[in-house]
């Protein structure tokens, strides 16, 4: 009967939801499989698997990418979201790519919107532009053929 015996541990729950707490600075890159609230300090880049949340006294600078952003606190930086809510507090200063943008009132949205793409266009958008086999060739022939000068 220790304090290390097998009844008393805590056991990890998959998705349990994470807290930056206030007075806490956070900088670099996140990965979150669940949902996270901010009420102290990040700079980097986070993504997020599930709802991220920008308390009143929280501040978030640099890419975000997550499913839900709800901003009560100060965001700086693009905002890769299927749902960005800005709440009466909230002030967000970048670029949101999201099909699905709510502010209310007192809210501050400072930036561009810009359409999310269809996911099922994924693989389009991803996918190299045709390489143009002739191209090499057509250029050799322009500067082989006098039109380009040259310099000594």
């Amino acid at each position: 009967m220790g304090i290390f015996n097998n009844s008393s541990r805590t056991k990890s729950r998959a998705k349990a939801a994470t807290l930056i707490a206030r007075g806490c600075n956070v900088n670099g890159q996140l990965k979150i499989e669940g949902n996270i609230q901010i009420d102290g300090s990040v700079e980097g880049t986070i993504t997020v698997e599930g709802t991220l949340t920008v308390a009143k006294s929280g501040y978030m600078s640099g890419n975000i990418t997550a499913e839900t952003l709800v901003v009560n606190g100060t965001v700086e930086g693009d905002c890769y979201v299927d749902q960005i809510q800005i709440l009466s507090m909230g002030r967000v200063r970048g670029k949101i790519y999201s099909n699905n943008l709510t502010i209310e009132q007192g809210g501050q949205f400072f930036g561009e919107t810009i359409e999310l793409p269809n996911r099922a266009n994924d693989e389009t958008l991803l996918a190299e532009p045709p390489f143009d086999e002739n191209a090499i060739e057509k250029l050799d022939d322009q500067s082989n053929s006098g039109d380009v000068k040259k310099t000594a």
